[in-house]
């Protein structure tokens, strides 16, 4: 990979001061380096480990880096700054520095040969994260798809069986999605996805999970008991009552909740959730009923 380099400092800004702290740990060991920034394929993990490894052969106390949509951060925040502007694949690279003392020439030039081994594990790193992610996620809603929805599950009861949590399944289906699919075509229909998947994007809390389980199935894992996934049902339908795109295509939702009870398997709680989805049609659609 090539990277290209344009930095907002030279050797010349810094010249030696006696007076100022600098590192007394040995040169590192370039190759041990490398090894240890590839041996994780975490983007937080890498960047924690490059900013441990600055830290114990400078005087750095602080990183931050920003590339696409990451900033991943390391250490504190005060301190002498340097920024730095690097280029991979015509995508821009940004990391600033907060130094306890100025750089002498040895450690500016240690600085750039760190730094050159960061960026192909952490690139690496992140591709990955997002490769995992797209295998994860569903591409129309941006939800968690159905393989990450059987894991995130299972985890989420596992953790319910050791610790006692309250874990709350929630089951959606759009009523007479078919009939809006045959009457405006896919193209609507992919549209209505979207925006409902959007909505319970902006519904749940940051502790919640959210997934596209079937065409027009949906899920969510709530951490807590029936009485919160109540709360949550009652906003669902109120953003819905007021989205202009599921207004316009008279979209409404029925759900189903059930609380994990000590026993239930992932299939039982979710058979009592979809139990409660049908009772929720039958009392007249648009509306919630708990198991």
């Amino acid at each position: 990979m090539d990277f290209a380099l344009a930095t907002e400092f030279s050797f010349d800004e810094y010249r030696y001061q006696p007076d100022h702290h600098h590192n007394t740990v040995g040169a590192p060991n370039l190759v041990t380096v490398m090894q240890q920034l590839h041996e994780s394929l975490d983007p937080r993990t890498v960047f924690a480990c490059y900013g441990k490894l600055m830290g114990q052969h400078l005087p750095v106390q602080g990183i931050t880096l920003c590339y696409k949509e990451y900033q991943l951060s390391w250490g504190g925040e005060q301190g002498l700054l340097i920024k730095q502007n690097l280029s991979h694949d015509g995508v821009s690279i940004s990391i600033a520095y907060r130094l306890s003392a100025p750089l002498i020439k040895p450690q500016t030039e240690l600085l750039y040969q760190l730094q050159s081994l960061l960026l192909s594990p952490l690139v690496n790193a992140i591709a990955y994260q997002q490769m995992a992610r797209q295998a994860m996620h569903d591409s129309l809603t941006q939800l968690g798809n159905r393989r990450y929805y059987e894991q995130s599950l299972k985890q989420v009861l596992a953790r319910a069986q050791r610790h006692g949590d309250a874990i709350t399944l929630v089951v959606l289906d759009l009523d007479n999605f078919k009939s809006l699919n045959d009457k405006y075509g896919h193209l609507v229909g992919d549209e209505v996805l979207s925006q409902f998947g959007q909505t319970l994007s902006q519904a749940i809390r940051d502790s919640d999970q959210a997934f596209r389980i079937g065409g027009d199935e949906f899920a969510l894992l709530i951490e807590g008991d029936a009485q919160a996934a109540s709360v949550l049902c009652e906003r669902i339908l109120a953003m819905m009552e007021h989205d202009t795109l599921l207004n316009k295509f008279q979209v409404q939702t029925s759900i189903g909740v059930a609380q994990w009870q000590l026993g239930n398997e992932a299939e039982t709680l979710y058979l009592r959730a979809d139990k409660a989805l049908y009772q929720a049609k039958a009392a007249g659609r648009r509306c919630y009923r708990v198991d």
